[in-house]
């Protein structure tokens, strides 16, 4: 039911991004990787740990997919992994 609602958004988000004709394509990666973050957080406080954990892992996949990746963001990315596997697995 959430993912209706974030579908359109992301969608919206993304065509947004190809608007800017300044960016290059690791940096409509870049946006791509923060907003699936950016709703992996927002599952998180759901208590939605699965689906936060789907997010996070599919923006850390995008961001080690960049030509030059972030390293704080990849941190970023992993220890929220981690963080939601934990929170599934003492949600269970």
């Amino acid at each position: 039911m959430i993912n209706q609602y974030f579908t359109p958004i992301f969608f919206k988000i993304t065509k947004i991004a190809a608007i800017f004709t300044t960016w290059d394509i690791s940096q409509t990666k870049q946006f791509t990787s923060l907003t699936y973050y950016t709703i992996g957080n927002i599952f998180n406080k759901m208590n939605n740990y699965e689906r936060a954990l789907a997010f996070y892992q599919n923006a850390h996949q995008i961001e080690l997919q960049m030509l030059s990746t972030n390293r704080l963001y990849i941190e970023k990315y992993q220890d929220s992994i981690e963080q939601a596997k934990q929170n599934l697995h003492w949600s269970n």
